[in-house]
């Protein structure tokens, strides 16, 4: 009970300075013994979210210990097959909480802890969460080994600090992980958006402009005319020493005629409004062209908090026929600086260009709840669901096997805040309550289809999706598939260092797995990554010298059940 409330009351102190201390005032240790090179920053501009943390490169493998920065407890264990895969939680007491993810094992009281939770819940995805005498670690103690869990793509330690109170991630590149970096930003172009009625180069569509660096710093390659309200966007990175890694910037500075303008920093983030990225980037540039485009103006529908001041919300009036003079300032969280200075030249004649717009009947999402409905679909949207208005595109085709006709919703480059609705109306009576029925979405091209889920109700399926495209419904009848490799009817697994099966879905994906030796549950290892399901041997040494039976039952989410039993010896 004392050890708690202590770290109750130095938490409750440690919160009061955290606003009146310079981040590289905290003592932490390094979480690995090897040099800090990175494949990933803080902020750094990913699919539908900011990089909440640094990936730390551990040379191309796995098993390197992962130490503890401070001394503290274990307030969360996570073992999934997506996201951070195997991560620790750390809370400490000067109220920072430190993550450790894509993880490949824990320390042996860890594994312990974590295996009588699988063991109790029968199923090797858990989470756990505990109290602060239930698991203290000091500094400097070794809680892990690195590897590739999760979503990673290759082994590496991705790690965090967060507050504890808010949950919200801090940039760990402004505390003193020493990671070297003397690499400023480097700037490749400069995007303009007209608004309104605005021109630019005689010209109402959006202009990318390239930039060449001189030995005072960076400038526009070509001359801009513009008259109007207009935004700016900047297509700019960072690189740090030792790694060829594209990774973000932490702040740019906008000045327009040496008044600041725009100005955003990236000290923290807020896992909430995290998905509100694709509005603060240019959302099809990264997509289609991977350009890192930060825009230097804010949508209408932008709840981020990384805006430090903001004039007309970023946007620029050129009203008068004279230069403005535009400066950006890009800055890394080591301080390295880039500049970029330039004109845009403000002349009313650019108006004699200006052609009214024609609008289509648009989706507004973003004021107020809004609706897409025909005699085969309807579409739901909340408030706020869009960043801003979009004109409605709607199809229909025929899809082969297809349970209603395949329905194409506006455009797959249209990003979308939150989910939306959607009701698929079948084709056929017969099916009204088919619980096989699966919405899917269809690539443009045809030939990639994937479970979207979904619930079948008076001859409609519903499902809530994430994003625009292609969508009808299937069904999904086929078992999934077993396939042992290392076994067969008489086997004799003594010796063995794991049972080896290898297990597949056609249409809706894996639910369930389970294995069982004499009809005994034992915990089984599953990548997604690789379609391998494994035994360790560790699990079965329980086992008394004779003849036994290996059961592999797995479900998919449509409950399509495959069952493989194996006569093994022991």
């Amino acid at each position: 009970m004392k050890l708690s409330v202590l770290f109750f009351l130095n938490f409750l102190f440690s919160i009061s300075l955290v606003s009146q201390q310079a981040y590289n005032s905290y003592d932490f240790r390094s979480p690995l013994g090897i040099p800090l090179l990175l494949s990933g920053n803080f902020a750094e501009l990913r699919s539908n979210h900011f990089h909440t943390g640094i990936d730390v490169k551990t040379n191309g493998s796995s098993g390197y210990r992962i130490y503890a920065v401070d001394s503290g407890y274990v307030s969360r264990i996570n073992i999934s097959h997506w996201g951070y895969g195997k991560a620790i939680y750390i809370d400490h007491p000067n109220g920072f909480t430190s993550v450790y993810g894509h993880l490949s094992k824990f320390s042996e009281k860890i594994e312990a802890l974590i295996k009588t939770a699988q063991y109790k819940q029968q199923s090797e995805v858990v989470t756990i969460y505990l109290d602060s005498l239930d698991m203290v670690v000091s500094k400097g103690e070794v809680v892990a080994l690195s590897g590739n869990s999760g979503s990673s793509m290759g082994p590496h330690l991705h790690f965090e600090l967060r507050e504890t109170v808010t949950e919200q991630p801090v940039n760990p590149l402004l505390f003193d992980f020493n990671v070297k970096d003397n690499i400023p930003p480097s700037i490749y172009n400069v995007k303009f958006y007209p608004f309104g009625k605005s021109v630019i180069n005689k010209s109402q569509t959006n202009q990318l402009k390239s930039v060449v660096k001189s030995k005072d710093g960076y400038i526009l390659r070509d001359n801009v005319s513009a008259f109007g309200e207009i935004g700016l966007g900047l297509h700019t990175i960072d690189k740090l020493n030792g790694s060829n890694n594209i990774c973000g910037i932490f702040s740019i500075e906008l000045f327009v005629n040496d008044t600041l303008h725009y100005f955003q920093e990236m000290e923290k983030l807020d896992f909430s409004t995290n998905r509100y990225i694709n509005t603060y980037k240019d959302y099809k540039e990264h997509k289609k062209n991977k350009r890192s485009i930060h825009k230097s103006f804010v949508s209408e529908n932008n709840d981020l908090k990384i805006y430090k001041k903001l004039i007309n919300n970023g946007k620029v009036i050129i009203s008068q026929n004279k230069d403005y003079d535009i400066k950006y300032v890009v800055k890394d969280a080591a301080g390295n600086v880039s500049e970029l200075a330039f004109k845009i030249h403000g002349d009313s004649s650019q108006l004699d260009f200006y052609k009214p717009i024609i609008n289509k009947q648009q989706l507004n999402a973003v004021t107020k709840q809004d609706s897409l409905i025909t005699a085969q679909m309807a579409a739901f949207f909340p408030k706020k669901s869009l960043y801003e208005k979009e004109n409605i595109k709607l199809s229909s085709s025929d899809y082969p096997l297809a349970q209603t006709s395949l329905i194409s919703i506006m455009n797959q480059d249209i990003p979308l805040q939150k989910k939306f609705i959607l009701k698929l109306k079948l084709k056929d009576s017969t099916i009204l309550c088919n619980e096989k029925a699966v919405v899917v979405s269809v690539s443009d091209d045809l030939k990639k289809v994937v479970s979207k889920g979904g619930t079948c109700n008076d001859g409609w399926m519903t499902v809530n999706l994430k994003s625009f495209g292609n969508f009808t419904v299937l069904i999904d009848s086929i078992n999934p598939i077993v396939k042992s490799i290392n076994l067969q009817n008489g086997t004799a697994i003594k010796g063995l260092k794991y049972l080896h099966f290898k297990i597949s879905d056609n249409l809706s994906g894996i639910k369930s797995y389970n294995v069982f030796l004499d009809d005994r549950w034992i915990l089984a290892n599953y990548s997604p990554k690789s379609s391998n399901l494994k035994v360790y041997a560790k699990e079965w040494e329980y086992l008394k010298t004779g003849n036994h039976v290996c059961k592999v039952k797995i479900e998919d989410e449509r409950g399509n059940v495959a069952v493989e039993k194996i006569e093994i010896s022991y």
